[in-house]
């Protein structure tokens, strides 16, 4: 077994290597080759120093990620081992070059996200002193245009963000999440590198304003692959916000649903969003629009 940094030419093996792991995982921790793609070419990320593979007879059966995100002191770490290699040891020796990796890039702390069920990888992260810190629920709704509320906006203008808005939408992301858990403020290129996903465009975001003011926003994307086995046409709620001072307003509420209604116009059947456990607002918004927990995860944190 050799573990050494990711090359170039790797990329087709671990394409495959994802696309096999997120159809036979059955413990939530795949991943997939369209998350593996948008890391690689992430602006923050360096794959050549950040991205390690493990390697068997030439073959590629396992990798880590680091990703670090020094403004707020934390690295995130991503591991996939292919289920015929798993329980001999790749993932901790894996962990072992992140863990280092992370050291090197001046952050506090390095976390990991797993599926509450997946009792192998909290093992594993337990024997490497990782502590459990907070909880995430996977929220799912099945959505159908003529049960969703109408939109009422007589005070405020809802409509798909602009070409030219890159900026103003970044300066809301930031406003509407500062001081909230495990937010790392956004830059202009990693918002319009986002915009460019296959999936994700400006028509994808609503945006709330109060006269001129930009005061809330939801963020959607449709899935760009359809499985046989789950043929719902599915899309997620990837940000939503609203400005610290027009909260408790009904503005989340008014914003949400205009995004709700705009993927069930684009065919969507099914709609799943991530939110913090511990975020009691937002979970009472959700599950009163319809959203019931499909899952939970768990987040664990190591110092280094």
């Amino acid at each position: 077994m050799m573990i050494r940094n990711y090359r170039s030419e790797d990329l087709n093996y671990l394409l495959k290597l994802a696309d096999q792991t997120e159809t036979r995982s059955d413990s939530g921790d795949s991943v997939s080759k369209w998350q593996l793609l948008e890391y690689i070419g992430h602006p923050g990320s360096s794959p050549t120093k950040d991205l390690f593979v493990a390697e068997s007879d030439g073959n590629i059966c396992g990798f880590i990620s680091v990703f670090a995100e020094p403004g707020i002191g934390r690295a995130l770490l991503n591991c996939q081992v292919l289920p015929s290699h798993r329980r001999q040891g790749i993932g901790t020796v894996l962990s072992d070059c992140a863990l280092k990796r992370a050291a090197q890039s001046g952050v506090n702390v390095v976390q990991a996200n797993i599926s509450e069920s997946n009792a192998v990888a909290k093992k594993r992260l337990t024997s490497m002193n990782f502590q459990y810190i907070r909880n995430f629920f996977e929220l799912q709704a099945n959505i159908y245009k003529n049960s969703l509320p109408i939109v009422k906006s007589a005070e405020y203008v809802i409509r798909p963000m602009r070409q030219g808005e890159e900026k103003t939408l970044t300066m809301l992301q930031n406003r509407c999440f500062a001081g909230s858990w495990g937010f790392n403020p956004n830059t202009v290129n990693e918002i319009i590198y986002r915009l460019n996903l296959k999936g994700c465009g400006h028509q994808d975001i609503q945006m709330t304003f109060w006269k001129d003011l930009p005061v809330a926003y939801c963020w959607t994307r449709v899935n760009h692959t359809v499985k046989k086995i789950d043929p719902e046409n599915k899309a997620n709620i990837q940000m939503m916000g609203v400005h610290p001072d027009y909260r408790i307003r009904g503005i989340g509420k008014q914003t949400l649903l205009a995004s709700l209604s705009d993927l069930a116009d684009k065919g969507c059947d099914i709609v799943e969003l991530t939110v913090d456990a511990n975020n009691r607002a937002g979970l009472a918004l959700y599950k009163g629009l319809g959203f019931k927990v499909l899952e939970t995860t768990e987040w664990y944190e190591k110092r280094v």
